[in-house]
């Protein structure tokens, strides 16, 4: 694992051991919802359904929106940590997303 992923899962789990619902804090994410109606959805032309893929998902927070709105959503991630948060909050949403520890760049 580069450095950097250290970093990223120390990071994560002090986020989720301090119950943040992932990077960014819960201002942040709470806001996603209307974000992605306003900036993405309100949009001419885009897709209402299909396959996504999220790079750098984190607690997959925005996977779980898009998989709510009926897309085959993959996230990816370098941290480890943050896959197995991404995971867990799929799963207790009731989410079936791909998840894969990857590092895009």
């Amino acid at each position: 694992m580069p450095d950097t992923a250290k970093i990223h899962d120390q990071k994560y789990k002090a986020l989720r051991a301090a119950h943040h619902p992932g990077w960014g804090g819960e201002n942040r994410i709470s806001k996603l919802p209307q974000m992605l109606e306003e900036r993405f959805f309100s949009s001419a032309g885009i897709p209402t359904s299909g396959k996504l893929l999220e790079l750098g998902c984190g607690a997959g927070n925005l996977s779980i929106l898009l998989s709510n709105k009926g897309f085959d959503v993959t996230g990816v991630d370098f941290s480890e940590y943050a896959i197995q948060w991404a995971i867990d909050n799929a799963l207790s949403a009731g989410n079936k997303i791909n998840f894969k520890i990857a590092d895009v760049t």
